[in-house]
């Protein structure tokens, strides 16, 4: 099966275009394996929200322009594979949810 792991060193911030080369060396001095341009402000919301949320993503490039740059072929043959990739974390994931309560609606009224 597919092999699911939990990405500790990762950073989403936002940016008005794709990352550019300098802003992935920088993260990556700081210690960052992955950058995501997606799901922040979702994230954010939810926690605001106190709702729960699990985000899943995988790696579509490393960071073209950083180091080598890859083939596109390379690219095109991971979202390929994700397709199942997917199916199968959804197969996983599934079982370990069924027995969860609804979040429900949060309302919250500050001054």
């Amino acid at each position: 099966g597919a092999g699911f792991g939990t990405a500790t060193d990762m950073a989403t911030f936002p940016s008005l275009s794709p990352h550019v080369t300098a802003e992935i060396a920088a993260l990556a001095r700081c210690g960052v394996t992955a950058v995501s341009q997606t799901a922040g402000p979702e994230v954010v919301l939810a926690g605001e929200a106190g709702l729960p949320m699990a985000l899943a993503g995988y790696v579509t490039d490393y960071a073209n322009g950083v180091g080598q740059p890859e083939p596109v072929a390379a690219l095109l043959a991971r979202v390929r594979q994700s397709t199942s990739i997917l199916a199968a974390l959804v197969d996983h994931a599934l079982p370990a949810i069924r027995d969860l309560s609804p979040a429900g609606v949060v309302h919250r009224f500050e001054p």
